[in-house]
């Protein structure tokens, strides 16, 4: 089943579009309230989170970052498969951003823990890949389009030129600058036309 088959089931299954993030920040981190207690123990933890959340969402999304300890990935199909039981979907929030046999062995490993799908962070220029690589693992992947933190201001309204196989039909004309006689849209804009045109299977549109 592609991930979008398996989405939408989850939601109806649900009655739910909430996606839980799994970031369980480890004593060491120094967290503090924010993070797990000295004497937690991860794995229980964490299945006691997806327990909890199951009723109410039709996604889980650890985050890769904080899954990067000892025996950890094990944990992680652990949990995967606790997801899976509950009718969730599980997404790895690893944001792949590299090039093309780099995001690959990203889908093959995310398909090895057992999920869905990835996100990607598509600065190497490379989304129409990055979707046919995700599609031959069998992974969705959801590409990262607008950031929460105020820094991205920058990234977000810089002007990418409409080139190549894109046409200015693509994108709506109120959206389409000028530049030297050559047409550009914001990159937010690009990315989000991007993600239909390659047929990747959504994007994050974050906020805070």
């Amino acid at each position: 089943m592609i991930f979008g088959h398996q989405w939408f089931s989850a939601v109806h299954s649900k009655n739910s579009v909430l996606c839980a993030g799994l970031d369980p920040a480890i004593f060491e981190m120094e967290r503090g309230e924010r993070g797990l207690s000295e004497w937690a123990d991860k794995r229980k933890w964490s299945l006691n989170y997806v327990d909890a959340v199951a009723p109410y969402a039709a996604a889980l999304k650890p985050s890769l970052q904080y899954w990067r300890g000892e025996g950890d990935a094990e944990i992680l199909k652990e949990v995967v498969e606790r997801a899976h039981s509950q009718e969730m979907v599980a997404i790895l929030d690893a944001k792949l951003a590299d090039i093309g046999p780099t995001n690959d062995a990203g889908f093959f490993y995310t398909k090895q823990l057992g999920f869905d799908a990835v996100t990607l962070a598509p600065y190497a220029g490379n989304m129409q890949q990055a979707g046919e690589q995700a599609r031959n693992h069998g992974v969705g992947a959801i590409t990262m389009c607008l950031m929460s933190n105020p820094e991205y201001e920058i990234e977000k309204n810089k002007l990418v030129p409409i080139e190549g196989e894109r046409k200015g039909s693509d994108f709506h004309p109120r959206d389409i600058v000028q530049v030297g006689g050559r047409p550009h849209v914001k990159q937010y804009i690009y990315l989000a036309q991007s993600v239909q045109q390659f047929g990747l299977e959504g994007m994050v549109i974050g906020g805070s």
